[in-house]
């Protein structure tokens, strides 16, 4: 943020964080309605595995208390797909970008360890653990609240009515480590001020002025995101030390990944567009590819047949 009130440079633009700051970050969500299972609480500092965290969603499936293990988010769309599912891309030693350049996601997006992550994606849905994009919006806001989901990726902005649904029994989990890393998503949209802007006095003034800690606060209360700064938060009725939210620090200071620093970033492809992307039969067999095959001829109990692309 202290780039935020340094003076301008020439032909520079400054910029301020949309909502002043506060930077979301997908976590998981849980009851712990499943303690039954035995299935292991992760930490940050032994996040679950692969193997554990699939193990876990057949489990609950096969319990028959939920509708789906879990919910992703797929009736929402737009960038929550990127901003939300890059993460567990990355977990597996992908991308959605080359971060060495920018300019390409060639062997980021189509390499083999983004092949294995839709592998195991799609079979989430093959095997009715999670909802497939027929899911309705609806019970996307409310199917972990009613209990009719185990686990929830979500943002820190659903924090709240979690909380306020189970109380002392909420769960906030860190991401899983897929083999490459435990990653969330990080960093927010900006509101740009122009060195060229004729009004470049009062757009910086009104900077200055929302960038105080008490505005910060009054908007983390008010909305439920993380506020931009510590002194902020110490103010705030969820982030303060010892507050039911102060988890989302660590989570997002650990495990946070920023969206690529490009404004193309949705739009980089492989550079090589001639190339027909790898398939199953003809990507490289790895032991982590012999288990998702297992896992994907692991049948479930729930009958459903929801797919997703």
């Amino acid at each position: 943020m202290a780039s935020c009130l340094a003076p301008l440079a020439p032909g520079t633009i400054r910029f301020i964080p949309l909502v002043c700051g506060m930077r979301p970050s997908p976590c998981m969500l849980a009851s712990q309605c499943w303690k039954p299972y035995g299935i292991r609480i992760p930490t940050l500092e032994e996040p679950w595995t692969l193997e554990e965290f699939d193990a876990a969603l057949v489990s609950l499936q096969e319990g028959g208390e939920f509708e789906y293990a879990l919910d992703p988010g797929t009736a929402w769309t737009g960038e929550w797909y990127p901003y939300a599912f890059s993460p567990l891309l990355q977990s597996f030693g992908g991308d959605i970008v080359d971060r060495s350049t920018y300019l390409t996601a060639e062997g980021k997006l189509n390499g083999p360890e983004a092949i294995a992550l839709g592998e195991w994606w799609q079979s989430l849905f093959e095997r009715g653990l999670a909802p497939g994009t027929s899911q309705d919006g609806a019970d996307r806001e409310a199917g972990f609240i009613d209990g009719r989901y185990a686990l929830q990726w979500n943002g820190n902005w659903a924090a709240i009515p979690a909380l306020e649904a189970y109380g002392d029994d909420m769960l906030f989990l860190p991401a899983p480590d897929f083999g490459a890393g435990s990653f969330v998503g990080a960093a927010s949209w900006q509101f740009g001020v122009s060195a060229s802007s004729q009004n470049q006095e009062g757009a910086n003034a009104f900077i200055q002025f929302a960038l105080q800690d008490e505005y910060l606060a009054e908007f983390s209360n008010g909305i439920g995101l993380i506020p931009a700064t510590l002194s902020a938060a110490a103010a705030t009725e969820n982030y303060a030390p010892g507050g039911p939210l102060e988890v989302f620090f660590e989570l997002s200071n650990q495990q946070g990944l920023i969206r690529p620093p490009t404004p193309a970033y949705l739009s980089v492809r492989p550079w090589s567009s001639k190339r027909p992307w790898p398939t199953s039969p003809t990507a490289p067999t790895s032991p982590r590819r012999s288990m998702l095959r297992s896992m994907k001829s692991t049948p479930t109990s729930n009958p459903t047949t929801a797919t997703a692309s």
